[in-house]
């Protein structure tokens, strides 16, 4: 295998971030070039200024080629918003005769089935997952090639986006210059760039705190069975701050960054921060611990948000891999413990990328994790498993399949 470049675009609620990398022939990934760029373009996961959101991520991608040398040739893009849907299918091939071994044949005849999905009206599929394959009804089965059974199934995975919002994204993509893209849900692309291939396995939970959006996602037996986004994030404690305190936005949000803390009971009576309000020609003091009870409230329901959604999708006990907190709203100190106490006492762990070599200590901070997470999975997707993305023959770019009985 010759080394390859590969390039990843996540548009974000405050960021557009854009990575290069190549994987060597032994598999690895290496950072060649990285750009950042301020983008509040978008909201709630989708883009409103069209003009400011294109100049952000060719900004970002312009860096991040000036730094690597060389231009790819194609690119994964994130998506996220409440739009974005998951859809689960089951493909089945009947083995004939009975009790013979299981051929490429009655694999790629379940695979085939299962991507038998019709889509809501207005959306389309922008990803497909294979997850474990079923044999006879053993479930888990991750490479039934040659095993004698008599029923072959696999449960297969599709996330949906408003077509609307995929094109606005192809547009922006090409008015950056980057017209050749992928388009994968942020957080998929974050568990990606967190979990190991047993992490996937075992069933974890990922959270992306992100500035007014959270993406929750849940991977098991290596595939992806649960995607969601709720309306809600960091934001969102800025703008109760700039309300309950009375100051400007720019002020709130230096506040949290600065001095919040989202654990009320961990921090000290004593303790106060300085903050200016509206109007005001000096800071004054107030108690950190009455800030932090502030930031509390809004943190705690975030958490009660998504392990509703989770429990009422059935999956709390599929978690054996756990929780993992990560995205910008993950650096809030204290939410880790806010998001524990409300999710039936699991412990929640903040996480952020693992990477060696160039920018690879920037690149650690939770923030990152979707950005660095769609470069792992390009690395991971399997060129011989791409389907049209829908009938439509404007749409050129191809959905994505990944393999997981084949290690892939």
């Amino acid at each position: 295998m010759e080394d390859s470049l590969i390039c990843a675009l996540d548009l974000g609620s405050t960021k557009a971030v854009c990575l290069i990398g190549e994987v060597d022939h032994l598999g690895e990934l290496s950072i060649l070039g990285a750009g950042a760029v301020s983008c509040i373009a978008l909201r709630r996961g989708e883009i409103q200024d069209m003009d400011a959101a294109a100049a952000a991520a060719g900004a970002a991608i312009q860096d991040a080629v000036n730094e690597a040398g060389s231009t790819p040739d194609e690119m994964t893009v994130s998506i996220s918003g409440t739009h974005v849907e998951g859809l689960r299918s089951r493909g089945i091939a009947t083995i004939t005769p009975r009790m013979r071994p299981i051929a490429h044949e009655d694999i790629l005849q379940a695979k085939n089935h299962s991507e038998k999905m019709i889509m809501p009206a207005g959306k389309e599929a922008i990803l497909h997952l294979l997850g474990a394959f079923q044999v006879d009804g053993s479930s888990g089965v991750k490479d039934p090639l040659g095993t004698a059974a008599s029923r072959l199934e696999v449960e297969s995975y599709f996330a949906a986006a408003d077509s609307r919002e995929v094109k606005r994204i192809e547009e922006l993509s090409a008015t950056a210059g980057m017209p050749d893209i992928r388009i994968c849900p942020t957080g998929i692309g974050s568990g990606y760039g967190l979990l190991s291939p047993e992490m996937r396995d075992l069933g974890t939970l990922v959270i992306d705190l992100g500035g007014d959006v959270t993406d929750i996602t849940v991977f098991h037996d290596g595939g992806v069975i649960y995607t969601e986004t709720i309306p809600v994030g960091s934001a969102h404690v800025t703008s109760d701050l700039m309300q309950l305190l009375e100051t400007e936005y720019r002020e709130a949000e230096r506040i949290k960054i600065d001095c919040g803390a989202a654990h009320a009971a961990s921090v000290s009576e004593d303790e106060s921060v300085e903050i200016l309000q509206k109007g005001a020609d000096k800071m004054r003091p107030m108690r950190k611990r009455v800030l932090a009870e502030m930031i509390e409230a809004r943190i705690r329901e975030i958490g009660q948000m998504i392990w509703k959604r989770i429990v009422r999708a059935g999956l709390e006990d599929s978690l054996t891999g756990g929780i993992v907190l990560t995205g910008g709203g993950s650096l809030l100190e204290g939410t880790d413990e806010v998001f524990g106490s409300v999710m039936a006492g699991r412990k929640v762990r903040v996480e952020g990328p693992k990477l060696k070599g160039l920018h690879s200590k920037k690149l650690k901070n939770p923030k990152f994790a979707a950005a660095v997470g769609l470069l792992q999975f390009e690395m991971h997707r399997d060129d011989g498993e791409f389907r049209p993305a829908s009938s439509q023959s404007s749409w050129k770019n191809p959905i994505s399949a990944i393999k997981t009985m084949f290690g892939g």
